[in-house]
């Protein structure tokens, strides 16, 4: 989902919707690199996403 799409079905802000996202790929970078791999696994994920 688009975050527009995802603030509107939230009654939320789109901004809110981009900030919390953010946050929650910047956690998910620490993890990975914790974990010992490369963030840019990332990119191969969410590419990967329908």
């Amino acid at each position: 989902m688009k975050p527009v799409e995802i603030a509107d079905k939230l009654g939320i802000p789109v901004g809110t919707v981009k900030n919390n996202l953010s946050a929650a790929l910047k956690e998910i970078r620490k993890g990975l690199e914790a974990a010992g791999h490369d963030p840019l696994i990332l990119i191969f994920l969410i590419v990967q996403l329908p």
